[in-house]
């Protein structure tokens, strides 16, 4: 999985890349251009956009055979993901207002993937079935993995780990569609996946009875100044 989450990190910096590289090449602010010459290369005919950068996946396997083991839809899912987090960027919301600009992600910051549906069982009970022993058997494996590394392993109850906001607790409702968890009250904004991982963290120091503050002496980071870890969690293996 970390192997996956890494390749993924790195393919979403690349396509990130070619499409600031196209905003390079086809616009200069006006007070900045050379009354003589401004080289800006070949322009790119098409926009790199989510349908020209899936359209290159089957090149990027050939060329880095390693991505032919993570499922075609999983990397369309990651394009699409830096499809909205750019499109946030480009086009203001109904209020006018934009988010900030896509950042490139470092080493450790790709932290979720979505994994691809069986076709036409979606909504039948065999794919529950299906889902429910797929779903066994990685626990199962990640328990032993954490006990021969020394680490805790702690199942703790999903619910309302997307809606509470992990910094403040207020209930921010969000469809399955919404991937930014946006809070009105503390103003946080972080990827609803982040959101949710770091209330599962605060479930599961609950349920070994651990406080944030007391968890951050033992682990050796601090909480800042909300109550938030400010540091990467090494020693604690949580899933929902």
């Amino acid at each position: 999985m970390d192997t996956w989450l890494e390749m993924l990190r790195r393919h979403f910096n690349y396509a990130l890349g070619q499409r600031f590289d196209w905003l390079r090449r086809t616009r200069c602010q006006i007070d900045k251009c050379s009354l003589v010459s401004e080289p800006i290369g070949d322009i790119p005919d098409l926009f790199p956009g989510y349908n020209f950068q899936a359209g290159e996946l089957k090149t990027t396997k050939e060329l880095f055979p390693a991505y032919k083991e993570i499922h075609a839809e999983v990397q369309q899912q990651n394009l699409k993901r830096l499809d909205k987090t750019w499109d946030r960027w480009i086009k203001p919301d109904n209020s006018g207002k934009r988010a900030g600009r896509p950042k490139f992600k470092k080493k450790g910051e790709m932290r979720s993937f979505t994994f691809p549906r069986i076709k036409g069982l979606a909504k039948t009970r065999l794919a529950k079935s299906i889902y429910d022993v797929a779903w066994g058997k990685f626990l199962t494996i990640l328990e032993a993995v954490a006990l021969r590394s020394g680490v805790h392993f702690v199942k703790v109850s999903p619910d309302n780990t997307t809606v509470n906001c992990s910094r403040c607790g207020t209930k921010v409702p969000k469809t399955l569609s919404v991937r930014l968890h946006e809070c009105s009250k503390c103003n946080l904004e972080m990827d609803r996946d982040e959101n949710a991982a770091i209330n599962v963290l605060y479930k599961a120091l609950t349920a070994v009875g651990l406080t944030v503050a007391a968890f951050g002496r033992l682990s050796g980071s601090t909480p800042d100044d909300t109550g938030m870890p400010n540091c990467e969690v090494g020693k604690l293996s949580l899933y929902s």
